[in-house]
């Protein structure tokens, strides 16, 4: 079976298939799954944390601003609450760059990087 059939399945799915192809195959690809779950498990106990470090409101509330953005990833939450963009009203008929905008997505926007100050 190619890859193009495996997208959008199971874990146990995904396992069953590995044992068609060798028990190393099965080994892996459980490993590959374990990681995940785990790095899920420290990815979420972050997101915990800066809920404790800076308020569950504020955590609410940068995740409300990521999603309309399109920005996802702690990466992304990070940069809103350690930048307060969270506490700032945004106004979507306002100049883009009095708005949020990530470094990250200042290209696809067409929008410069600001000038460093001197």
């Amino acid at each position: 079976m190619t890859t193009t059939h495996w997208a959008g399945q199971s874990k146990e799915q995904m396992i069953r298939q590995a044992y068609a192809v060798g028990p190393y195959t099965v080994w892996f690809i459980q490993r590959l799954w374990d990681q995940a779950g785990l790095e899920v498990y420290w990815q979420s106990l972050e997101v915990f944390q800066y809920a404790r470090w800076y308020s569950p409101e504020r955590v609410e509330r940068a995740l409300n601003r990521a999603i309309s953005h399109g920005v996802g990833g702690l990466d992304g939450l990070r940069f809103i609450l350690e930048r307060r963009q969270d506490c700032f009203t945004e106004h979507p008929d306002a100049e883009l760059s009095g708005q949020l905008t990530f470094p990250f997505m200042r290209k696809r926007l067409g929008i410069s990087s600001p000038e460093p100050l001197s």
